[in-house]
């Protein structure tokens, strides 16, 4: 294998690796905050005289639990919209560095064998 293939291959897995990592950190779950709704079901009780153990605050704590898991999934869906909001710039920054690549690292005289390389991908047919 010629090296400026093995430089594509290089290239390409990376940008695979890459897109696996964002795919990962976008399917976590953002860490959780249990503390904070837990203090706040402690002074709730002590505030409105209810007993920590009693049915009241059961309830309390499931209601709490039911806003959290409602507020993550209005968050994972604004986030969706944020990911999608961002596609467009974030092809246009990839087809600006490819440009970059060919123009100042791939040496003139190989740039046609670049060109047929790079194939059909949007960037490459983007900046020629």
């Amino acid at each position: 294998m010629k090296l400026l293939q093995v430089w594509i291959v290089v290239l390409a897995a990376t940008a695979f690796l890459a897109g696996l990592a964002t795919a990962r950190l976008m399917d976590s779950k953002p860490p959780q905050e249990p503390a904070k709704f837990e203090l706040f079901a402690e002074r709730f009780c002590t505030e409105f005289g209810i007993d920590p153990e009693s049915e009241r605050a059961q309830h309390l704590r499931v209601v709490l639990q039911s806003y959290e898991e409602d507020k993550l999934r209005v968050e994972r869906r604004h986030w969706a919209v944020y990911q999608a909001a961002m596609d467009d710039e974030l092809v246009a920054l990839g087809q600006q560095y490819e440009g970059r690549f060919r123009d100042k690292v791939v040496p003139p005289r190989q740039r046609a064998l670049y060109d047929s390389l790079a194939g059909e991908s949007p960037a490459a047919t983007a900046n020629r």
